[in-house]
């Protein structure tokens, strides 16, 4: 596990703690998760890699997804780090599909 600390110690501060985005369990166990998985390759270089590995091994685990499943996730991560929220609400996860499935004039009714 010597190998992983470099990596732990270079991940960002949680905008709300201050701490190492590792300091949440969740967080440890996944970048943990991510360095078993790619044993030999490398860790991901950055926080959004980081997640794309953590993502494709979790949607792996669960038997695959559907395309329009893997950009809808995408773009609900997206949406929830531009607001540097920890919790995905709702209100991420519809801005999200619109961006993704609605035609774009309904989009821009919305704004």
């Amino acid at each position: 596990m010597e190998a992983l600390l470099p990596f732990v110690e270079r991940m960002p501060p949680d905008s709300e703690t201050g701490l190492r985005v590792t300091a949440n369990p969740l967080m440890l166990s996944m970048v943990a998760s991510v360095f078993e998985i790619r044993k030999g390759v490398g860790m991901p270089e950055t926080v959004a890699a980081l997640y794309e590995s953590a993502s494709d091994a979790m949607l792996a685990r669960g038997g695959g997804v559907s395309a329009e499943m893997r950009t809808l996730l995408e773009a609900v991560f997206f949406e929830a780090h531009a607001a540097q929220a920890r919790v995905i609400t709702e209100m991420q996860l519809n801005r999200a599909a619109l961006a993704i499935f609605a035609p774009l004039e309904t989009v821009a009714q919305l704004e």
